[in-house]
């Protein structure tokens, strides 16, 4: 039936989008989450949130009912019938929604604590995702003033350390890291102490910054 039908289902089906999970779903299974913003509609999907409305008594078949096969099929051709402009207005006016969208999921982001990043994945199934993808977000995050960089293991630290000390000698990458593995395996809690040391004091440097944000 007509009645009651979504055909912006449809238009969103399949679309490749950053997360945003249900806010009836996450009240649901746990209502102090708190709910990501609504994922920003598609050119198309604007399209036939007008489209629709106008269309749908030419639509309705004799007995009223439509497939969704047929919804689409329809939906499609009238997208593909519009002029170049047209669908450039609507793709301008995605993209105005989908800049606003991605400024009020970046805060959203920005509140959650880990434990609440893995109990909203819990709840809803899905992954939450970095704002602007992860290489855009650490890029941006990186750049910001007084971050010290994020913290290296202790090995890493010490990895760090033989490379300006004794990895110039060896021929490549490969080879340094083999070497300073051996090493830092035959070294004794107290020699690794240090690195350990190293380790922790750059990590708390690096938290107390993450809260700055």
């Amino acid at each position: 039936m007509l009645t009651g039908f979504r055909p912006t289902m449809l238009a969103a089906r399949g679309a490749s989008r950053a997360f945003s999970a249900s806010a009836t779903q996450l009240k649901k299974r746990d209502p102090t989450l708190p709910v990501p913003p609504k994922s920003p509609s598609s050119a198309y999907t604007l399209f036939v949130k007008e489209w629709f409305p106008a269309n749908k008594d030419s639509l309705r078949p004799t007995d009223g009912k439509l497939s969704a096969a047929g919804l689409a099929s329809a939906m499609g051709s009238a997208w593909g019938a519009l002029t170049q402009t047209a669908k450039d207005e609507y793709a301008a006016k995605a993209k105005e929604l989908k800049k606003a969208f991605d400024v009020e999921y970046k805060k959203w982001y920005e509140t959650l604590t880990p434990e609440t990043i893995k109990a909203i994945e819990k709840a809803s199934g899905k992954k939450v995702s970095l704002p602007g993808g992860r290489a855009a977000y650490k890029k941006e995050q990186a750049a910001r003033p007084g971050n010290p960089g994020r913290p290296l293991s202790a090995f890493f630290e010490f990895l760090k350390e033989f490379r300006e000390k004794e990895g110039k000698s060896l021929q490549d990458i490969k080879e340094v890291a083999r070497k300073a593995g051996e090493k830092w395996r035959q070294m004794s809690d107290a020699e690794k102490q240090r690195f350990k040391t190293i380790a922790a004091e750059n990590k708390a440097k690096y938290e107390e910054w993450q809260k700055t944000l």
